[in-house]
């Protein structure tokens, strides 16, 4: 496992840590993660309804270890943490739009709820998100951008970026507490709650700049996942940003005893946790019709066996253990013993080389409109949302632009609103790169 680490550390040139000096002048993210798994609880905490979860992978040492490999490959698959056009407005501390007047609050770490003014409940009960006018008639200039990141795991993405961008404020929920606790950069903040408390998210309407979300492909259904898109839609601001990268779990090509554990992996997930893992691939329909999303863009990484170098053997170890993360899964719903479960992984790793099987890693990001769509479309505004199909590369290939989903323009939008020219340099911002 150390190998691998090293392996894919040097890929993306991050210092391996078992080079890294003991003395040194001040401490790089992947230092504060490291350092940080000590001040993690021994017991780690997951704070959900029992009735609503899904998440059938064990929260242990092993666990958090896979998902680290996972996150620097998904990082060298598509060249950086995030795709989204806004390293611009982060480097700046510029928001994409002002904040409304009301919704400020604090983001407590240290209690169980948040300090926003009033109840959590007399909060949600009685939110209600300003109107586009409102929005730009009422507002104040310059807000910090914020970030944030659901299902944030161990917490390596928040830590990287807000170091990457020290003016700007990234937080972090999961259910689990296996995010550092105290050592961490001053703008990164990590929060323990239910994703799907039927209350919602517990932030303000109109609060982020960008909200990330990956590797979630086990955790929900479809309503759940409705569910949440609509609360990215609540939470963003306008022409605000959200991205989603995540892996397709079915294999591609499979062999004998790959076909006869993924033909069916589908319904039997569907069926003993609720999940429905098949939603990755319709990611643009989702951030169209659930999360309202408009300039939606993809891009699809496939990544085979039988390849040489480093992220290949990276990527070999990290589905093997991603398949024994689901041993509890794969030995209820196909009735396997120990030992045939092991012996149904080590046939995979072999059948896949020689099939050339393989596996397909997605992102896809969208913007929300400054005027909603059900608006625009109240309006007269013809909206149309062509979505182009998703093409599978090479592991070879480094070089895959991302394709547009969506080639509506905003440019009607001037007939529903009338903004200034803080919202058009704001707005405007964000398509400079």
């Amino acid at each position: 496992m150390d190998d691998i680490k090293s392996s894919v550390h040097k890929i993306i040139g991050r210092p391996d840590k078992i080079d890294r000096p003991l003395q040194r002048p001040s401490l790089t993210s992947a230092d504060i993660y490291n350092e940080g798994l000590s001040d993690i609880h021994e017991e780690i905490i997951i704070n959900v309804d029992p009735s609503t979860t899904k998440y059938c992978i064990p929260a242990d040492d092993t666990e958090q270890d896979r998902l680290l490999n996972t996150h620097y490959i998904i990082k060298h698959c598509f060249g950086s943490n995030f795709s989204v056009p806004i390293s611009n407005i982060l480097s700046k501390s510029i928001s994409v739009a002002a904040d409304t007047p009301g919704t400020e609050f604090n983001f407590d770490e240290n209690h169980s709820t948040m300090n926003i003014p009033g109840s959590i409940p007399d909060y949600f009960t009685h939110r209600k998100a300003p109107t586009p006018t409102s929005f730009i008639k009422n507002h104040k200039f310059n807000s910090v951008p914020r970030v944030l990141d659901i299902a944030c795991g161990s917490g390596i993405w928040i830590l990287e970026m807000s170091t990457e961008f020290p003016n700007a404020q990234f937080y972090g929920i999961d259910c689990a507490t296996i995010f550092p606790n105290t050592i961490k950069p001053p703008n990164a903040h990590f929060k323990q709650c239910d994703i799907l408390d039927p209350n919602g998210l517990p932030f303000p309407d109109e609060h982020f700049d960008y909200v990330h979300m990956r590797l979630v492909y086990n955790c929900f259904s479809s309503p759940d996942l409705k569910f949440i898109f609509k609360e990215i839609n609540r939470i963003l601001k306008p022409s605000g940003y959200v991205e989603l990268r995540d892996i397709d779990p079915v294999i591609r090509n499979p062999g004998p005893s790959a076909n006869s554990i993924f033909s069916t992996c589908k319904q039997k997930m569907a069926e003993t946790y609720s999940v429905d893992v098949t939603w990755t691939q319709q990611m643009c329909e989702l951030l169209s019709s659930e999360a309202e999303m408009t300039d939606i863009h993809h891009q699809v990484i496939s990544i085979g066996f039988g390849n040489e170098g480093p992220l290949a053997d990276a990527f070999y170890q990290n589905i093997k253990d991603a398949m024994i993360s689901h041993k509890k899964f794969f030995s209820d719903a196909y009735n396997m013993n120990p030992e045939q479960f092991e012996g149904v992984i080590d046939a995979i790793m072999k059948e896949g080389e020689t099939h050339q099987s393989y596996f397909n890693y997605y992102m896809s990001w969208g913007r929300k409109p400054l005027v909603p769509l059900k608006e625009q479309r109240s309006g007269g505004i013809n909206i149309r949302h062509p979505f182009l199909p998703m093409t599978s590369t090479p592991e070879n290939s480094k070089s895959l632009k991302t394709q547009t989903c969506d080639d509506s323009s905003d440019n009607t939008l001037a007939k529903s609103l009338l903004v200034n020219a803080f919202d058009i340099y704001n707005f405007s911002d964000g398509y400079i790169e």
